[in-house]
């Protein structure tokens, strides 16, 4: 029925966000290891890009998902 399809889909989306959620949260701890870290600042590419992840496109990206 569409209701069990509704619910299906709600269980994935909630599954989908907190992949995202877990994603970032991995990203956030390579942030603190390359800040800590001086051995992996030797390859400055990596850490500018690293750096440059946004931890606001990501949640504004769930906002989207929840808020469809």
């Amino acid at each position: 029925s569409a209701q069990t399809l509704l619910k299906i889909n709600f269980a994935n989306i909630q599954e989908s966000v907190l992949l995202a959620i877990a994603l970032l949260d991995n990203v956030l701890k390579i942030k603190t290891t390359l800040f800590t870290d001086t051995d992996i600042l030797k390859t400055p590419e990596l850490n500018k890009k690293i750096q440059n992840l946004d931890s606001k496109s990501t949640f504004s990206a769930i906002d989207s998902v929840l808020n469809f």
